[in-house]
This record gives structure tokens, sequence and C-alpha cells, in this order.
């Protein structure tokens, strides 16, 4: 998950080619996507979602999804990217 908050693209792709699934959760309850839409990385984020992700899915702490994480982090770009998907 830090991977993903620092845009850490061979980090993560390394991880997922061994076994790192995104409908993990951490202990504050979000998932690699969430991380990685906090870090505005929206290249991996690009990434991530063509690799599976689901970009509904809802973090535990709050029940948001990465688009309304982005909204409420200011992640202008980010948004506008995930709302495409």
């Amino acid at each position: 998950m830090l991977a993903c908050f620092a845009g850490q693209f061979d980090a993560v792709k390394l991880l997922r080619a061994n076994g790192a699934k995104y409908d993990d959760y951490d202990r504050g309850g979000s998932t690699p996507i969430h991380w990685a839409v906090d870090g505005g990385n929206t290249r991996l984020i690009e990434w991530i979602i063509k690799d599976g992700a689901d970009v509904n899915l809802k973090d535990h702490s709050h029940g948001w999804t990465p688009l309304i994480r982005c909204g409420r982090y200011q992640h202008i770009p980010v948004l506008v990217f995930v709302s495409l998907c």
C-alpha cells in the first residue's frame, strides 16, 4: 500500500506478481487503490485499474470509494481520470 501511495510502479508490479491483492484492506480499512489515489499517482492508478482493481471498493472507515477520496483530497487530475473509468 505504501508502494501505491509513493507511486513505486516497479514495486507494485513485483508485489502483484507475487500474490498481492487489490481487495486486501489495511488496519485503517483502505485498499491499495485508495492509497494510490491518496498519493495522486495517475499513471499507477491507470495500471492498477487495467490490472483488475475494483474502483468501487469502499474503505472501511468512511465508506468512500477511490472517486470520493479524490474529491475529498482535491486530486483533480486523479478525479477526472478515475471518473472516466
